[in-house]
């Protein structure tokens, strides 16, 4: 089973090993069935029985961090971007997407591209609708 999954105990989430990310607990059957198929039946009934046992967040829940400090074991980690303005939060992954972000801020002063963001490292728990950069 161990193959598998990661199961973090301190933020309650289980990680797939294979796509280095957390699985939603609401999507757990479905994650194995779908994306896992190789994985024998059996195996895949262990992983869901033991995944019943745990504590596990759901993914609005879990948490994030200001800046990637120290690697989750298991997760992906993404060359990334933040943006400088002010108490903004903003991570992402795309170049493009960071420029277009900090063309927001412009229209409150701040004008210096080059100032505006730095590259990071960065994760995320899960991914598609519950992806939030970290």
């Amino acid at each position: 089973m161990e193959q598998y999954i990661i199961y973090n105990a301190e933020h309650k989430v289980l990680i797939c090993k294979e796509h280095k990310c957390g699985i939603s607990p609401r999507r757990l059957d479905r994650h194995f069935r779908d994306d896992h198929q190789g994985v024998a039946m059996a195996m895949r009934k262990e992983i869901l029985a033991y995944a019943k046992e745990l504590p596990l967040c759901d993914p609005e829940q879990a948490p994030i961090f200001k800046e990637v400090r120290s690697v989750i074991h298991g997760l992906q980690v993404y060359d990334g971007y933040r943006c400088h303005y002010e108490s903004c939060q903003f991570y992402t992954p795309t170049l493009g997407y960071i420029k277009r972000h900090c063309r927001d801020h412009d229209s409150e002063g701040w004008n210096s591209m080059e100032s505006k963001f730095t590259n990071v490292k960065i994760q995320t728990w899960f991914q598609g609708n519950y992806t939030r950069y970290q």
